[in-house]
């Protein structure tokens, strides 16, 4: 055996320590690597660099520890909406570097560090020991992943999944607090608790007496100094303190020293200078840390702010340890761990975080008496909380290791067996690994011939399974050749040790059917994509290796929707690392892992284009898509129903992109009708954004309209409307997805429900379910068509149940996957790997598939959300053509009894509890006190039953008295299980139409987050949106200026559509031909018109115009055509105008001049407007609220870049009337050119040339200009649409018009109106 001595004094071990960050600044990471050195242990540790001038990798040595630091390749990461992606780019390209590097060093230990190093572990440990080397693995846990405060959602459930997918395989765990190791033991079923090793400063540490942070700011000892070391990151709780010392006298001084992004400390610099204390407030880059205590020790006070959060509460971080090393007294944010560890110890003074008024109260209360604190650093403090004292824990972590390496003990207790065949899978098991041993393999060969091999973790499977016994069971696919129906003599080997397992029977048959199969379809995007098909019930997950050639690349496992079922299948992405993205054409190879055999079409040609620089920020496609502009008549009000004049339908309600919609109609045939399509959304609470739509659709054969659902459409929730004539309206709603989506919520819409509810008309099944029972009609019980064939005016239940959760969702900017039941039923694995699964409305009904689904979610410790009431009380069959039936076997139906009166009998664990027909108001009762509001309780209510192994946590209660209902009381629950798996109850039916509740709102986004509050930052939302568009969809560069500025614009259209009212359009023409003589020298400008009778077509041709026919109805078509004629003359800008729009000669100079800089949209914000009737001239403003940052539809320039970019066709697929500007808005929207003001532009850089993306508007004084707009009686748009204004009389206004429009306008435009004015 070896001694802790000879380990000390010459292990000949080697250690290699994987970092995903600067190894500099990791001082746990350099003090575990000195120590180990210290033990005769080779270190070697290898980081990835923070620098980003850094192209190659550098080697060097920190004392007596080698260090290899590669280029950090951050700043090329895949699609940045998807942080799926961008974690598993980032981490194996990192791997491609770091493998051939850790291979040649050949270690014996593998030390990971923090959660990002997880997952590269894994693989490099796998790897190692594939090759025969027994490699051990430990894991260092820095935080508690699942208690961090992310700055994204996405961010946090990727951390999480790594850690659930990991952390049961290294062979020794080590972390930082007694709480994280505790709290980590209770997640996870470990056959050990992981050993503390604190992150303490070094006792003995350099001395530097002339260099202190006092001397280095040159503050005399009279001024107050509160100093803060450490790292900077949104929940450091900084900006707090900054406030604080703004409260404080101007003696009181802050330094921070720190190297941090730069966005936090411009937070910081910003503040301090909005609260006039800048001149107090001083950063200063990190120093050795070694020196830390040293340099801080003549501050007055350490301060360590951070907010509160899970992992803030289980963490005693360095910082506070070095400022009590620097004999400083502490003030600490109310986290618990450093709370109580400053209290017990009587060093300093404790405030709640986030709240300056409580930080100042604690600085001047520990500033006014120090050395009340200071006294109690004693000798003992110091020594139990230094380095030197608990470095020893790690030599007797890594003893028992090197002993295993070392004699390979418990070789001799190992044995197993080859037991025979069963559904085409050789099985058998293995016994004596224990859980000392981690991941090692059996090698299966055929006569001599190796066929296939079995990786063999009982660290992770026997932990899992929680089993006393050692006895670890295996099963392996074979190659092709081996499902003939021959037998065959099999041998098994366990590895690294050469044990021969035993066999059973001498040669088996493997049968004529190999259980699993696969496709591989080729390269797509960043990807490889192909399918595997499973035909057993024992094979939960089938792992394939990539190889380039005969070179191996990567593994991917692909996992069953639902464990235990018989036949499964599932599409997998396999994301390659930036060495492939070059152009160049590979052959590429996928192999099953166990058996070896190649999926069907392997190998392939594949090449992937060279990946343009991406921008890596933490906006998602929702968030984006509801920066939108939105409107338009998504529903239908009260009065405008159909009545049953016609009926919608379509296939189905659910749809997967790429698929194609047919929508049909009934009850008419010699009418026209006009559909829109509109996506559901919040879009600044217009609630929809208009997609397509079509103009005077003939019903005669009862098919409506087709279309493609194709990439274009992002995922989520779309209404179809119908609207005949007379102004009748019906909508039909139908749901989206994706199955590539990566997102962590998934809501699924009560389609099931909805249409047992709506079938029947004259069956009332709300009231017999609930209330009377089935006693005559219980053969309609069964194959009820689930389809999107509902007649009601507004699809039944579904506003009632969907629509609200639909538009918070979106609000919250919450990356979601939406999918209706009966679609979840027959595609279960859409519900894999989520955080959360959202059931939306009522939840009585679900099929055994959902069941299965909900126990899988819950039995990984996963969440689970019933925005109102029921939990699948009541089973329904669904088959293949959608037909379900109500299914009575686990309670027989009892004639003439509701249905709650068998649910009761259910194991569910929420009970039906009552039921109203008419809307009732309750009083929302919080912990604390009675919410003044109350809320609206439609349909039924249910009580929550704790299961055994669960509690239950009230969260707010809804009270109040009806004549039907009586006195009631509902909740709202939370229900938490030994596994930390979670239900939020809605408790009511109605539960999300009360979500624009502040209180209701924020219990759900806790609960699908894990965040206390949402945060409203919809200006960075607007700059992160416009500089991932200019990255996606132009190929630009954000956030840097261009080298040379955009030309010069020269060319310019001015296009107008003519509409009657003759003379004004002739007015008009004349006013843009005059204003083009006269500006010739410095502007070519061309005028295109579009009419839609003769007597337009005469008026261009007289005055030279570029004329273009097409009919007036649509408009959108109209304005399109013309916008296709301009493309002909190349034009600079196409600025549109109505045909009684008159803008000035320095408008459009401005205009111009701001699209020469680089902006893509401009136009005007404000406008006057002549009233012919009143023969006044009025100012108006423009558009206020959501639009405030629009601009006008008059003057509007539209850059050639733009042009281009959408064909010169703003309004394709949209046949309308009226809304053009807003569809516009929407179109240049979509391409990165949001509505902001002036100076919130984002600059981009595309090929050298700067470019300034946004839709910015101008008031005319701001630009020197001049608009005007002719209200005749003809307008189409009235003065009274226009809201406040003010008005002057016209003859008073005769100077200002002639000023801005020239003598020639003016006087044509006053013979028009008939007036003899006099000049004002």
């Amino acid at each position: 055996m070896i001694t802790l001595t000879e380990l000390e004094q010459n292990s000949g071990f080697s250690v290699a320590m994987i970092v995903l960050g600067e190894i500099k600044n990791d001082y746990r990471v350099i003090k575990m690597a000195e120590s180990l050195s210290e033990l005769g242990l080779d270190v070697h540790i290898f980081g990835v660099s923070g620098n980003p001038s850094l192209s190659k990798q550098v080697t060097g040595t920190i004392g007596s520890v080698k260090t290899t630091i590669i280029p950090d390749i951050s700043s090329d990461l895949p699609d940045s909406s998807c942080f799926w992606d961008i974690w598993k780019y980032k981490k194996q390209s990192s791997l491609t570097i770091l493998w051939p590097l850790i291979s040649r060093f050949n270690p014996d230990i593998i030390q990971t560090n923090d959660f990002d190093t997880l997952e590269i572990g894994g693989i490099v440990v796998e790897r190692f020991r594939k090759t025969g080397k027994q490699v051990k693995w430990v894991h260092d846990i820095h935080n508690y992943t699942r208690g961090m405060d992310f700055e994204n959602e996405e961010m946090s459930a990727l951390a999480r999944l790594d850690e659930e997918n990991h952390i049961l395989s290294p062979d020794l765990l080590l972390t930082v607090s007694e709480k994280i190791s505790s709290k980590i033991s209770g997640d996870y079923p470990l056959s050990n608790n992981p050993s503390v090793i604190l992150s303490s400063p070094l006792r003995e540490r350099r001395i530097s007496d002339n260099n202190t942070i006092r001397s280095s700011l040159g503050l005399s000892t009279k001024e107050k100094l509160i100093v803060y070391c450490g790292n900077i990151d949104h929940s450091t709780g900084l900006l707090a303190v900054v406030d604080a010392i703004s409260m404080m006298d101007g003696g009181t001084h802050l330094a921070i020293v720190s190297d941090c992004e730069e966005r936090y400390l411009n937070d910081i610099e910003g503040l301090s200078d909005e609260k006039g204390c800048s001149d107090r407030i001083h950063t200063m880059s990190f120093v050795n840390p070694d020196e830390v205590a040293n340099f801080i020790k003549d501050a007055d006070v350490g301060i360590h702010p951070i907010n509160r959060s899970t992992n803030s509460d289980f963490s005693l971080p360095k910082k506070v340890l070095e400022y009590v090393f620097a004999g400083l007294p502490v003030v600490t944010s109310d986290c618990q761990t450093i709370s109580e560890f400053v209290k017990d110890w009587k060093i300093g003074e404790v405030f709640e975080s986030g709240k300056p008024e409580e930080i100042v109260r604690a600085l001047s209360k520990v500033i006014s008496s120090p050395k009340k604190y200071s006294k109690n650093i004693s000798e003992e403090l110091l020594h139990l909380h230094s380095w030197e004292h608990n470095k020893h824990k790690i030599a007797e972590s890594y003893f028992q290791m090197i002993e295993e390496i070392s004699n390979n003990s418990g070789k001799e207790r190992i044995f197993g067996e080859i037991s025979g065949v069963e559904n085409g899978l050789l099985n058998g098991w293995v016994m004596g690994l224990g859980k000392g041993y981690s991941k090692c393999f059996l090698e299966i060969s055929c006569e001599g011939e190796l066929v296939s091999s079995v990786n063999l973790d009982p660290k992770k499977d026997l932990s899992r399974r929680q089993q006393i016994s050692d006895k670890l069971t295996w099963k392996s696919i074979l190659p092709n050749s081996h499902y003939d129906g021959k037998e065959r003599k099999y041998s098994a080997k366990i590895r690294p040790w050469d044990i021969e397992c035993e066999s059973l029977s001498s040669r088996f048959s493997m049968g004529v059917k190999k259980p699993v199969s696969g496709e591989f379809y080729g390269g797509q995007e960043q990807t490889l994509r192909g399918k595997v098909s499973v035909f057993s019930e024992m094979i939960d997950s089938v792992e394939v290796d990539v190889f380039y050639n005969q070179t191996y690349i990567c593994s991917h496992m692909i996992t069953s929707p639902s464990p235990g079922t018989k036949t499964w299948s599932r599409e997998f992405i396999v994301p390659l690392p930036r060495v492939f993205h070059d152009n160049k054409l590979r052959r590429f190879r996928i192999r099953f892992s166990e058996g070896g055999g190649e999926l069907e079409g392997s190998p392939k040609l594949v090449k992937f284009p060279r990946r343009r620089v991406q921008y890596a920020n933490s906006i998602n496609q929702v968030q984006i898509e509801n920066l939108m502009p939105g409107g338009g008549e998504w529903g239908v009000p009260r009065g405008v129903e159909n009545q049953g004049k016609f009926g919608l339908r379509l296939e189905k309600y659910c749809f997967s992109i790429g698929e194609r919609i047919s929508l049909e109609c009934s009850g008419i045939r010699d009418q026209e009708l006009d559909i829109s399509l509109f996506r559901i959304g919040y879009y600044g609470g217009k609630k929809c954004r208009p997609i397509r739509s079509w103009k005077n659709v003939d019903c005669e054969s009862g098919s409506l309209v087709k279309f493609k659902l194709g990439t274009d459409f992002l995922p989520g929730t779309y209404h179809i409307v119908a609207k005949d004539k007379e102004g009748k309206r019906q909508f039909v709603p139908f749901c989206l997805f994706s199955p590539d989506s990566n997102s962590r919520i998934l809501a699924i819409h009560p389609n099931i429900a909805n249409h047992l509810f709506h079938t029947w008309k004259d069956l009332d099944f709300e009231k017999i379910s609930y209330l009377e029972g089935f006693e005559n009609i219980e053969d309609s019980l069964t194959k009820i068509q689930i389809a999107n064939r509902i007649e009601e005016s507004r699809s039944g239940s579904y506003p009632f149940w969907v629509l609200n959760a639909t538009h918070w969702l979106e609000r919250m900017g919450l990356c979601y996957t939406s999918i209706s039941d009966d679609e979840l039923h027959h595609n279960p694995s859409i519900a894999m790997d989520k955080d959360v699964i959202v059931f939306l409305g009522n939840s009585r009904f679900w099929t055994e598939e959902i069941h299965r689904i909900v126990g899988h979610q819950l039995s990984t410790g996963g969440k689970v959300a019933i925005l109102g009431t029921g939990m699948g009380e009541q089973i329904v069959d669904l088959d293949k053509e959608r037909m379900a039936s109500l299914n009575f076997s686990r309670n027989e139906y009892r004639s003439g009894v509701p249905l709650s009166e068998n649910w009761i009998e259910t194991n569910s664990p929420v009970i039906f509890d009552g039921f109203v027909k008419e809307p009732i108001e309750a009083a929302i009762i919080t912990e604390e006190e009675k919410v003044a509001e109350s809320i609206v309780i439609k349909g039924c209510w249910d009580t929550v039953k704790v299961p055994k192994n669960a509690e239950k946590s009230s969260l707010i209660k809804f009270e109040g008295n009806n004549v039907s209902a009586g006195n009631f009381s509902i909740e709202t629950c939370k229900i938490i299980f030994e596994n930390n798996a979670q239900i939020l109850h809605g408790g009511f039916e109605s539960w999300s139409e009360s979500l624009d509740n502040h209180e209701i709102s924020q219990i759900l986004y806790s609960f699908l987050t894990g965040k206390k509050n949402s945060k409203d930052n919809s200006n960075t939302l607007i700059d992160e949106a416009a500089a991932k568009i200019a990255i996606d969809k132009w190929g630009a560069i954000p956030g840097v200026e261009g080298k040379k500025n955009r030309k010069l614009v020269r060319r310019v259209c001015i296009l107008t559509a003519l509409w009657k009212r003759n003379e004004l359009s002739k007015l008009v023409l004349s006013h843009y031909r005059r204003m083009a003589e006269r500006m010739s020298g410095t502007l070519d400008i061309e005028l295109v018109a579009v009419g839609s009778d003769e007597e337009s077509e005469r008026i261009a041709d007289e005055l030279n115009v570029e004329y273009v026919h097409h009919p007036n109805n649509p408009l959108s078509e109209k304005w399109g055509r013309g916008l296709e004629e301009c493309m002909n003359f190349n034009p600079d800008v196409v600025m549109t105008v109505g045909s009684d729009d008159l803008i000035s000669d320095s408008t459009l100079v401005s205009l111009c001049q701001k699209v020469s800089e680089g902006r893509m949209v401009v136009g005007i914000k404000d406008m006057y407007i002549i009233d012919q009737n009143d023969r006044t001239l009025n100012y108006w403003r423009g558009y206020s609220g959501n639009r405030d940052n629009e601009t006008i539809g008059m003057a509007r320039c539209y850059s050639k870049e733009i042009l281009e970019k959408i064909d010169f066709n703003l309004w394709k697929g949209h046949q309308v009337n009226k809304g053009l500007d807003r569809i516009a808005t929407s179109v240049v929207s979509q391409y990165g050119n949001f509505p902001v003001n002036s100076g919130a532009e984002t600059a981009v850089d595309m090929n050298g040339v700067g470019y300034l993306f946004g839709h910015i508007g101008y008031l005319l004084e701001e630009i020197g200009g001049f608009a005007v707009d002719i209200k005749t009686e003809e307008n189409i748009s009235k003065l009274s649409d226009y809201g406040v204004m003010t008005s002057s009389s016209l003859e008073s206004s005769i100077n200002l018009l002639r000023e801005s429009l020239g003598n020639e306008t003016v006087d044509e435009l006053l013979v028009i109106l008939g007036d003899e004015l006099s000049e004002g």
